[in-house]
């Protein structure tokens, strides 16, 4: 299992918009109006294109901006409570001069905050063979597999309205389905290119996406916790002192995971304990928590600088 890369896929920041004092004149009369830079910015720029519309869905919002390919701003001119501008992008997808238009934005806003970041583990392996995924913490589990091989393509745990999900699938199957639309009314010497480029590309995302206060406070946050990639023909080392019953049952619950629901709630306490403790030999498991302490330790560090520095974007900034 090799690892390819770290990267943030998806952020989304909230804010309040700095307001600034312009003056207005109207005949002989001056008046204070109180405004605010974003939409200015916004409807003035041209090295970016941008699709501006109302916005019907949103409750909070009534304005709405498509930049570029990969970037939505939501703004609120009426008067109201809490946040008024809402962003939202991928770090790893955004162009030079789209990221510029990005932070001009952000120093114009206040009080900042995150409600979703995405966290991407890419590593070169197939883990539809020989792999089976487990989790030491409690979480609901969904799975998606190909009609006719049966073959995993997507694991889940935890759900869409989860404070926190960790999505595991095939990326290279994902970006075959993209190039499939490429390949359509193009040269069949060019569509064999494409195939060979993905035929025999083994690329998985460990993605963990979290939202709410732990968003809000993701310094504290462990990512991709209780998750581990194990070798279906590994077997795990038991903490010492391990009864025979407790190991099958163990194990039963790491095999089925839903049948731990049937126990009472006292074995269930105590199989959870004993799973959170569970180790494996070397080169049995892959744990994608400990990558980011370890192997990609300093690619860590500089995501957590990134995410920091969205934030800081402007507070120091006087309007």
């Amino acid at each position: 299992m090799e690892l390819i890369d770290l990267k943030l896929d998806r952020l989304t920041i909230v804010g309040k918009m700095k307001t600034v004092n312009k003056e207005i004149r109207v005949g002989n009369n001056k008046f204070t109006n109180y405004d605010s830079n974003v939409l200015e910015i916004l409807k003035s720029t041209r090295d970016v294109a941008i699709k501006e519309s109302r916005e019907y869905a949103s409750p909070v919002y009534n304005w709405r901006f498509k930049i570029g390919g990969h970037t939505l701003v939501q703004v609120r001119t009426t008067q109201g409570d809490g946040n008024d501008f809402r962003v939202e992008f991928n770090p790893s997808k955004v162009k030079e001069e789209e990221m510029k238009l990005i932070t001009s934005l952000l120093e114009n806003v206040k009080a900042k905050t995150y409600t979703r970041i995405d966290l991407a583990l890419d590593i070169k392996a197939d883990l539809s063979k020989g792999w089976k995924i487990t989790d030491k913490k409690s979480r609901k589990i969904g799975e998606y597999r190909s009609g006719a091989s049966g073959q995993l393509e997507t694991h889940y745990r935890g759900t869409n309205h989860s404070n926190s999900q960790i999505r595991i699938y095939n990326k290279a199957k994902e970006q075959n389905r993209s190039k499939g639309a490429l390949m359509r009314g193009q040269e069949e010497e060019l569509k064999e290119q494409i195939r060979l480029d993905t035929m025999y590309s083994d690329w998985w995302r460990i993605e963990e996406t979290i939202r709410g206060e732990k968003s809000e406070w993701w310094e504290d946050h462990n990512w991709y916790e209780g998750i581990e990639i194990v070798k279906e023909t590994a077997m795990p080392i038991f903490p010492e002192g391990t009864k025979p019953n407790m190991k099958a049952n163990v194990l039963t619950c790491m095999q089925y995971p839903e049948i731990i629901d049937e126990y009472s709630k006292n074995t269930r306490t105590a199989i959870r304990k004993v799973m959170k403790e569970l180790t494996y030999g070397d080169g049995q498991a892959f744990s994608p928590s400990e990558v980011l302490e370890k192997e990609k330790a300093l690619t860590f560090a500089e995501v957590k600088g990134q995410l920091k520095s969205y934030i800081e974007i402007g507070e120091f900034l006087k309007i």
